[in-house]
């Protein structure tokens, strides 16, 4: 390509559906540049092309442009959205043979609305051409003859196609000329949105298709028309339309609108994207405001409802529904229509239904109502138990609401393991608490546990002729009965028993004490044993006087 000269791209993308999802983006590098996405509402598929317009610089040279087409398919979609992408497009850039002689024009691209003047000054660095000037269809100069610069103005320009080329005739007979790329612009005369074959509010769960229609703007290629629900963007939709002169285009959302897009506001935004050349101007915009008729929704009904007997009725804001248009409510019991304004009593307690009905449909819920009373509650006043098994430590109670059964021990609100532990023993406060009342019961708990000997020694060392204690404590519950099995040859031995201790006393200490001693401690739960190993070091013998 040629610096200064403006080109088209074009990404092809074939055999496509549905191409109302179809967005197609350009990039430069890493940037993306472009963005074009369709109104065609056929399932089919089809092919379509979206076109890049560029006037390549230097600095374009080596660049690499790329497209890439992606399906954008909803929540309901795969995820990620299916996407390919082109081969890179590897630009060439030449400054043509003339560059000696190339002309400058400030500013070296146009971007000027319909109507407006304009003004472009065409210079050159040669020292004595023979001449300069201007071909256009509006404003032309003909050969100014020994000038270095030459201006292009245009009161008003109006012609679509203009294309004004600026040359340079140097006295060697070799003619330059650069064409000076114009972008003519008209913004929307309107910008509406409408329904598409559609009057009156829309039915939820019907499909409806909202048509925004800009009315007289060009160029379209650099239309984009945005979507929006509120504030968030839905939609956007641009052009490949190469027309220069202003067309009227449409873009079309479809729709399913559920309840909660009753009252909704729908907003298209239609902006000319005209480049980093050209101005920015403010976008143009509609709202429409959207009305749907839905079947009633239940806003607010509970799974149960509990009152005092004489207290309440049916119609006193248990249940509540919504629609549009607003529903008609009924009660029934066994299918029997009641007087929703009759206070109800104990006998009446059961299943009802409520419903709600408008134009669109019906819908219903169940409600168990009941009438309320305090706790009553029923506990065992002892209990036993043994430790690490599971316990069947319960209370019940009645009331309605279900009361709430509350342990606590020693002033503090305490949750029963599923297995007790002797830490768990001791009286408990156990209370039954509903809206109505509270009933409160003691209980004593007993936790049993087998035996368990306390830390001692397990080997003693006596000298001969010396007195020592075997000890053998044990705890349990309840608690253990202590007993010794030793062998007593030397009549020295003595036992002696006391709570949850006993005690070995060897008087005399001789050899035959050497030995084990076996302490057993036993209770109704489980029994344990515990050895003590006795060795009585001997004297040495005394030295013989001879």
């Amino acid at each position: 390509m040629v610096e200064g000269t403006e080109y088209q791209l074009q990404c092809d993308v074939l055999n496509v559906a549905p191409v109302q999802n179809l967005t197609v983006t350009w990039y430069k590098g890493n940037e993306t540049i472009k963005t074009d996405s369709y109104g065609d509402q056929s399932k089919t598929p089809v092919n379509k092309s979206s076109i890049l317009t560029i006037t390549p610089s230097s600095e374009d040279d080596g660049a690499l442009y790329r497209c890439e087409a992606q399906l954008n398919l909803g929540p309901g979609g795969p995820h990620p959205s299916p996407v390919k992408t082109s081969e890179h497009h590897n630009m060439l850039v030449h400054l043509g043979t003339t560059s000696l002689y190339t002309l400058e024009m400030n500013p070296s691209r146009l971007v000027v609305r319909y109507g407006d003047s304009v003004s472009v000054n065409c210079s050159t660095s040669v020292a004595d051409p023979e001449g300069m000037g201007w071909e256009a269809s509006d404003g032309a100069t003909g050969l100014v003859e020994d000038v270095t610069w030459v201006m292009w103005t245009v009161e008003s320009l109006e012609d679509w196609d203009t294309s004004p080329k600026c040359f340079i005739n140097l006295k060697n007979g070799v003619q330059h000329v650069e064409t000076l790329g114009v972008t003519l612009y008209q913004l929307p005369d309107v910008v509406s949105i409408s329904p598409l074959n559609h009057t009156g509010p829309m039915v939820e769960g019907t499909e409806y298709q909202l048509q925004c229609d800009v009315l007289n703007v060009a160029p379209v290629r650099n239309l984009t028309v945005t979507w929006y629900k509120g504030n968030e963007t839905i939609k956007t939709d641009s052009f490949s339309d190469q027309r220069k002169t202003p067309v009227n285009k449409s873009s079309i959302l479809t729709i399913t609108p559920s309840r909660e897009d009753d009252g909704a506001l729908y907003r298209c935004e239609a902006q000319l994207n005209l480049g980093p050349e050209g101005p920015h101007p403010s976008a143009i915009d509609s709202d429409f405001n959207l009305t749907v008729f839905y079947k009633p929704v239940i806003r607010k009904c509970p799974h149960s409802f509990a009152g005092k007997e004489h207290t309440f009725s049916l119609d006193m804001n248990i249940c509540a529904a919504d629609g549009n248009r607003r529903p008609h409510v009924q009660w029934y019991l066994q299918g029997r229509l009641l007087n929703s304004s009759k206070r109800l009593t104990r006998r009446n307690s059961g299943e009802y239904v409520f419903t709600a009905t408008n134009d669109h449909g019906t819908v219903n819920s169940t409600v168990n109502i009941t009438v309320e009373y305090a706790p009553e509650l029923i506990c065992p006043v002892h209990y036993e138990g043994e430790e690490g098994k599971n316990h069947n430590l319960t209370c019940s109670a009645g009331g309605m609401p279900s009361p709430t059964i509350i342990w606590s021990k020693d002033g503090k609100e305490v949750d029963l393991p599923v297995r007790l532990t002797r830490k768990d023993s001791g009286e408990y406060n156990v209370s039954a608490i509903n809206k109505h009342g509270t009933s409160y019961l003691k209980m004593d708990v007993n936790i049993l546990y087998a035996p368990e000997f306390l830390p001692g020694e397990n080997t003693l060392e006596l000298s001969e002729g010396g007195d020592e204690s075997l000890v053998c404590s044990a705890e349990g519950n309840p608690p253990p009965k202590l007993e010794w099995t030793y062998d007593d040859a030397a009549g020295n031995v003595n036992v002696t028993t006391g709570g949850r201790q006993s005690t070995v006393r060897i008087t005399g200490a001789t050899s035959t004490n050497t030995g084990s001693y076996s302490c057993t401690a036993t209770n109704r739960v489980g029994t344990a044993t515990r050895m003590i190993t006795v060795i009585v070091m001997m004297k040495a013998a005394e030295p013989s006087s001879d």
